[in-house]
């Protein structure tokens, strides 16, 4: 599709319409800078004079808002609860040998309670592990609606005129700060 064939579906007109992944790309080499550039001039009417709903198009937070969606940032992949069972029988067995060789009393108590909490884990094992699955599959299922929404978001234009993004294939719109849940959404 060349550029002139793009038409707004809210507003009709194919005038101040632009690839949301080209205005990306060029903030990144403009911000900081304070230069002017042709099409921000062009897209904000005048030189050095910025649109209201879009923040100063010299600053993170002008690129941040065409940024592409990107996948929520995990701090730990999910463990499988058996893993950690068995590190900690393992570290316990240690903490058990130690507690033997110095206070031989307390071994049968610690015992105890220690068969406690892996009766208490056999009990819980069954919706540990359908939890652990859960997560497993919650982020498998993130990262292929992430790629999906990255191409749909190849694909959108700005109109700065009705300042919102919209995909010229489906028709479909929304506003500017609404668009990564557009593209997230099924």
């Amino acid at each position: 599709m060349d550029k002139d064939e793009i038409i707004c579906p809210v507003c009709g007109r194919s005038q101040n319409i632009y690839k949301v992944s080209q205005i990306y790309l060029e903030s990144l080499t403009i911000f900081d800078k304070n230069s002017p550039h042709p099409i921000f001039d062009e897209m904000f009417g005048e030189a050095g004079k910025d649109l209201y709903p879009l923040p100063s198009r010299y600053g993170h937070d002008f690129t941040r808002t065409f940024s592409p969606p990107s996948g929520r940032a995990e701090w730990f992949r999910p463990i499988h609860p058996d893993i950690f069972i068995f590190v900690f029988t393992v570290l316990i067995a240690f903490f058990l040998y130690s507690i033997y060789a110095q206070q031989p009393s307390i071994v049968y108590p610690f015992l105890i309670i220690l068969g406690v909490a892996f009766i208490v884990y056999f009990a819980f094992r069954k919706k540990l592990v359908s939890r652990y699955q859960a997560e497993v599959a919650e982020g498998k299922n993130s990262f292929v609606s992430v790629d999906l929404a990255v191409a749909r978001w190849m694909k959108l234009y700005y109109c700065a005129k009705e300042g919102l993004v919209f995909d010229p294939e489906t028709k479909t719109s929304a506003a500017l700060d609404e668009m990564k849940k557009y593209l997230l959404k099924a």
